[in-house]
């Protein structure tokens, strides 16, 4: 933050001023994401825009690319819930799928998620199970609660999941590992892009009159080389290349292009033309 500028997020207008998360040293408001992920203004809108619903489709992807058929977002799944609407449904094998993404710079799981890899992921399963679990095994299907952390780790569920994707993909061994590492990749991918949107979209912005620069200055712009002599070729001289070759380079070169004409070398007559030619003569003669 510029030093004496007060700065809030554009959603729960929590300011840079209002202090640090409890008695820990972390500020309420930063410029480097952690606001952004664990704002709570933002758990149903730009979070689940940015973060969870690109991830909920790629997981759809992933399914129907191993056979599966998918519901998205199917509703009244639980008799004894209606109102519970999971993420997607495979019905060929009764299994209702939840996810959640989680912030392991959360107040609640910051100790422990610094010190025990997937803490974060395992509350988040536990709050999934503790809303689902009880209605669904009542009913006889099964529930699945998928989880991604703001720093790409999955939950070993997620990755249960993906596995049996990559059973049910195919056989052998070599089948199976092209879909691991194609959906390791991409749901890796889409979940750090996903972050990153996040936090462009809650970087905090100053309280009062201040210039806020453009996206492309703040990030910075690519800078362009400066203009001088071109650049030496590579490749043979242009004199013994094509005319139309000749032609375009010269266009679209900085220094003017000296077009000299390819040397053709005189063609030697074939013995039967000689032949010919003599028995011409001895004709005439």
């Amino acid at each position: 933050m510029t030093l004496g500028r007060v700065f809030i997020c554009p959603r729960c207008k929590v300011a840079s001023n209002s202090g640090c998360i409890g008695s820990s040293s972390e500020p309420n408001l930063d410029i480097f994401g952690n606001h952004a992920v664990r704002c709570p203004s933002a758990s149903g809108g730009p979070r689940t825009e940015f973060w969870h619903d690109p991830l909920v489709l790629m997981w759809e992807r992933l399914a129907r690319f191993a056979g599966y058929k998918v519901g998205h977002e199917a509703r009244n799944l639980v008799l004894s819930a209606p109102g519970l609407r999971a993420d997607f449904f495979i019905p060929e094998i009764n299994m209702i799928v939840d996810l959640r993404t989680a912030v392991t710079c959360d107040k609640q799981l910051c100790v422990k998620a610094a010190t025990a890899p997937g803490a974060a992921a395992e509350a988040g399963i536990a709050d999934k199970e503790s809303k689902w679990k009880a209605h669904v095994d009542a009913q006889g299907d099964v529930f699945l609660a998928i989880v991604h952390e703001d720093g790409g780790r999955l939950s070993d569920t997620a990755k249960d999941l993906l596995h049996r994707f990559a059973r049910h993909f195919g056989i052998s061994p070599t089948d199976q590992s092209m879909f691991m590492s194609y959906g390791l990749q991409r749901l890796h991918a889409i979940s750090q892009k996903g972050v990153a949107r996040l936090s462009r979209a809650l970087r905090p912005v100053p309280s009062g009159a201040a210039h806020i620069p453009s996206p492309s200055l703040r990030f910075g712009a690519p800078i362009r080389r400066p203009a001088g002599s071109a650049l030496a070729r590579m490749g043979p001289p242009l004199s013994s290349q094509p005319l139309w070759k000749t032609a375009a380079i010269s266009r679209l070169s900085t220094r003017p292009v000296v077009v000299q004409p390819l040397a053709v070398p005189p063609a030697a007559p074939s013995p039967a033309l000689v032949a010919a030619v003599a028995l011409l003569e001895n004709v005439a003669a």
